[in-house]
């Protein structure tokens, strides 16, 4: 990625309206919370530690991205009566909320019954929820922006598996703090494309 993040204040507007915060307070707080970890991962001798600690930056960093798209996904929905056909499974605990409480929003209902950490269901579900081929629009707006959107997109794609492998086969991760960091930075940069695309070109 050649050029520094620069995110449209346009943006922030549009999801300051629609969210309780806007995407820069997001990114701020995720940063917030995650750069003293780099830090000490950096300074530590304690090689437990520092493998403990970039596990856990791995397992944030896709959480960070998984739920950011999926608010993005549920204010779609919600904020702008977006249609989108689904088979919904519901948990009893959330069928018992359902119908005592209106705090499900459709958005939220059907967010949830859909996959945010594997790129081949989100592009799936955002090309059906805006009826354009969100992959292509991400590599083209991307490119434009940032350039060398493959690379990017690769290394998200291993940091998405690295995350699978840490969680689901308690394997410990071979990447450093610093790779770690840098494939964080292309994650914010995917975020801020795709809510370019949802709410700007929307």
């Amino acid at each position: 990625m050649s050029k520094k993040i620069k995110i449209d204040e346009k943006l922030f507007n549009i999801i300051e309206k629609n969210s309780n915060e806007s995407f820069e307070l997001t990114v701020r707080r995720y940063y917030d919370e995650t750069k003293p970890l780099y830090v000490i991962t950096k300074e530590t001798q304690d090689l437990r530690l520092k493998q403990h600690l970039c596990n856990y930056l791995i397992i944030r960093s896709v959480g960070f991205l998984e739920n950011v798209l999926k608010k993005a996904f549920i204010i779609q929905i919600d904020s702008h009566n977006a249609n989108f056909d689904a088979d919904v499974t519901l948990s009893l605990k959330d069928l018992r909320n359902l119908r005592e409480t209106t705090q499900f929003t459709n958005g939220e209902i059907i967010s949830n019954n859909l996959n945010f950490q594997d790129f081949y269901e989100i592009n799936k579900n955002f090309s059906k929820l805006t009826n354009r081929d969100y992959l292509k629009e991400l590599r083209q707006a991307y490119d434009k922006q940032y350039k060398n959107f493959s690379n990017d997109y690769k290394s998200i794609l291993e940091l998405i598996d690295e995350r699978h492998r840490i969680v689901h086969d308690l394997q410990n991760t071979s990447f450093t703090s610093t790779q770690i960091m840098d494939m964080d930075t292309k994650v914010i940069a995917i975020l801020h494309i795709t809510l370019d695309i949802l709410f700007i070109k929307n």
